[in-house]
């Protein structure tokens, strides 16, 4: 992220703990001014606070409002992980190096876009999945694994993402009813959503059996 510069307060290198390439995360700074420091696990996320604000309703009050962290020049977030803020911040931070939503990233940025209300990723992390579920219905590319199904409308249940859910329950009724039980209790998710799913495998079910029945009647 060419405007964003990570240090490390331990001195152990910043590399090792997210894997990231130095060149990509510590390239030269000529244009945003950085006036603070995000602290995730122990390590500095030096960034400009205007940019933030412009992105995220939720930085813009921390830093404009009455909270603590307006006059702060360290802003300690605990229980965050410094690979996951980078991912997200790369989601968005600076126009010139933005990363695409992949299906590595997107379940780690889609639950930072919600928390943080950047409301351009969040659109961009559902488009992602949208998009990805309405391929592998046509067969364009590989069905996703019920895991990774289930985790779609986990987050479609969870962010209220309408557009994914009846897409995610199509897909997820191509899997046999045992392996969505077994599955299901590693990736819970409601039971309305589990009728549904249900429901539309009888669907499927009798609609494979009537063109079987037809195809061997024309056989005939």
């Amino acid at each position: 992220m060419d405007n964003m510069d990570i240090k490390d307060k331990q001195d152990t290198s910043v590399e090792e703990s997210t894997e990231i390439h130095p060149t990509e995360i510590r390239p030269p700074t000529l244009f945003l001014p950085h006036d603070v420091f995000l602290v995730v696990e122990g390590s500095q996320l030096h960034i400009c606070k205007q940019v933030l604000a412009e992105k995220s309703p939720v930085f813009e009050q921390m830093f404009q409002s009455e909270f603590k962290e307006k006059d702060l020049t360290e802003i300690p977030l605990p229980g965050k992980k410094l690979k996951d803020m980078v991912e997200f911040l790369r989601s968005f931070y600076d126009p010139e190096t933005i990363r695409p939503i992949t299906d590595d990233t997107v379940f780690t940025i889609l639950p930072l876009a919600e928390e943080y209300q950047v409301s351009k990723v969040k659109e961009r992390c559902v488009h992602f999945i949208t998009q990805t579920l309405q391929k592998a219905i046509i067969n364009e590319i590989q069905r996703p694994d019920l895991h990774t199904l289930l985790k779609y409308i986990s987050c479609a249940e969870l962010y209220n993402l309408s557009s994914v859910l009846p897409l995610a329950i199509i897909m997820c009724a191509k899997y046999t009813i045992k392996s969505l039980t077994e599955t299901s209790l590693q990736t819970p998710v409601s039971g309305e959503t589990h009728v549904k799913i249900c429901t539309e495998r009888t669907k499927l079910t009798e609609t494979l059996t009537k063109e079987r029945i037809e195809k061997g009647n024309n056989n005939l």
